[in-house]
């Protein structure tokens, strides 16, 4: 198994690869910025229109120095709570998530109340109100795939984000599959 951060003193940078996921609104951009700004990396953006086939997702899972704004774990929790068709069957999400894990990927879910994601959505102003009316459902969701996958879930309204980079440069969430 790859380490999911480590410090090359040799070339003088970061090695590593997060995931961020979570519900809308719960603040996933902001981290992932702050990520790539300390590690000094690349960020990568999967969005609903972007590709979700199984190879696609393959292909990003070899990426090197990236944080991650989503990954096949928001198609996941999507498709369900808004019953939508995938183009992955539950076999091959788990595979994804156990072939991540074991190419070195750091994956943390972020979180919030629905009383906070739904502010926050609303203050954006640009978010489907059938997404704003489900939040809940995709806060469950992702608290859920949390707990039943041992992935670490931080409340983004509490999150002390120096604290978080400081805990991922020591290994602190370093997951096993």
């Amino acid at each position: 198994m790859e380490k999911s951060i480590g410090f090359s003193e040799e070339k003088g940078e970061w090695h590593i690869k997060i995931l961020i996921e979570g519900p809308d609104g719960a603040g996933k951009t902001t981290l992932v910025r702050k990520l790539a700004d300390h590690f000094r990396c690349d960020i990568m953006v999967m969005t609903e229109k972007g590709s979700k086939e199984f190879r696609d997702y393959m292909h990003k899972c070899q990426l090197e120095n990236v944080v991650s704004d989503r990954s096949f774990l928001s198609e996941m929790v999507y498709t369900r709570v808004f019953q939508r068709h995938s183009n992955l069957m539950q076999s091959e999400y788990e595979f994804l998530l156990k072939h991540y894990l074991n190419c070195g990927w750091q994956i943390l879910i972020l979180n919030a109340s629905t009383k906070c994601l739904t502010e926050r959505l609303n203050l954006r102003g640009d978010e489907d109100e059938y997404k704003v009316r489900n939040i809940n459902k995709l806060r469950l969701a992702y608290n859920d795939l949390s707990i039943a996958y041992g992935l670490p879930q931080f409340d983004s309204e509490t999150l002390d984000i120096e604290q978080l980079i400081e805990d991922l440069g020591e290994g602190k969430y370093v997951q096993h599959r």
